[in-house]
């Protein structure tokens, strides 16, 4: 596993650097401890004694070392070691976030990158890191609605994640302002917020960017289906599939736009090709059962009913009731 975060080049090791080599065994950027009495003993001709690396150094390598052998806990420890003797250097709260990240300690994650942005705000691993942290609470949260916390309580925490996420995204932006990503994301949440114009403005620039990439023309057309202009969404679907004939998502947000603009038949067909390639989708099946009652085709339409049913959805329960008993 790379965990992206290991700058340090390949040092060269002197004659007095031996003991040090031992004591710190494999801290070396890349360098085991035999590889270190090889080059002694071979005397390289390119070999130039530059010294071994800092204590601190070797604390930071050993702990991403252990990051890449997935081996979290120990690696946690050794960043929180490193951390203790340089409290300013950023590289060590973010290698600590990752480790607990991949422990499910997200909270702790959450805060180590928020002090490594503390101590570099330009840097946009960084801010990638909290904003990845973020979206996951972000959509926990969603999907709990109003079952754990009041109404007012949940659209406040709702806004707080939204205004830290949208913050992280103005500044990869405002740093890099080609990260076709970063804004993809940022205009989902301008839509989430009901700034549907500004998204779309945003989409129009990565569209500019990137014409051909799948999920900016996906993202494109749902905006453009939420605001009523479906002929315009599949149109954006079109281009997507024509790169991703085998995104079932774009293919499935395709169908709904052709359901909206009365085009059945080609609705029909679009929804059957999704159910084709996933079976346990009951909204699909649903909205299949739907339009196959519309054009009179009951006993197809149940059985599409009856499978969104038995795939948990209760819409499908009411409506297989309503038709089809």
């Amino acid at each position: 596993m790379q965990t992206g975060i290991r700058d340090c080049n390949r040092r060269n090791i002197s004659l007095p650097a031996i003991a040090h080599c031992h004591r710190f065994h494999q801290g070396l950027c890349g360098f085991a401890v035999e590889d270190c009495l090889v080059l002694i003993v071979l005397a390289l001709p390119f070999v130039t004694c530059v010294g071994c690396i800092t204590a601190e150094e070797a604390l930071l390598a050993q702990g991403e070392d252990l990051l890449s052998r997935q081996e979290y806990e120990a690696a946690s420890l050794l960043f929180t070691r490193y951390i203790q003797l340089c409290p300013d250097a950023p590289r060590g709260y973010f290698a600590r976030g990752i480790a607990n990240r991949e422990l499910g300690i997200l909270q702790d994650a959450e805060e180590d990158f928020a002090k490594a942005i503390l101590l570099n705000p330009n840097n946009t691993n960084f801010r990638w890191a909290r904003f990845e942290i973020l979206q996951r609470r972000y959509k926990t949260l969603q999907s709990s609605a109003t079952t754990t916390f009041d109404r007012p309580v949940w659209e406040t925490l709702m806004s707080a994640l939204s205004t830290l996420m949208m913050q992280d995204l103005e500044r990869i932006l405002r740093l890099d302002p080609g990260d076709v990503s970063a804004r993809l994301e940022y205009a989902s949440l301008l839509s989430l917020r009901g700034s549907l114009e500004e998204a779309m403005t945003e989409l129009d620039r990565s569209v500019l960017e990137a014409p051909f990439d799948v999920g900016v023309r996906n993202e494109r057309g749902r905006l453009l289906h939420e605001m009523g202009r479906y002929t315009d969404a599949i149109k954006d679907y079109d281009v997507a599939l024509r790169y991703c004939d085998t995104c079932t998502l774009v293919k499935y947000n395709r169908a709904l736009s052709l359901k909206k603009c009365g085009r059945i038949e080609e609705a029909v067909a679009a929804f059957q090709e999704v159910v084709a390639e996933d079976s346990l989708d009951g909204g699909a099946w649903l909205n299949l059962g739907e339009l196959l009652h519309m054009i009179g085709r009951r006993d197809d339409a149940c059985v599409s009913l009856h499978t969104s049913m038995t795939l948990g959805n209760p819409e499908a329960r009411d409506l297989y009731e309503e038709l089809c008993r």
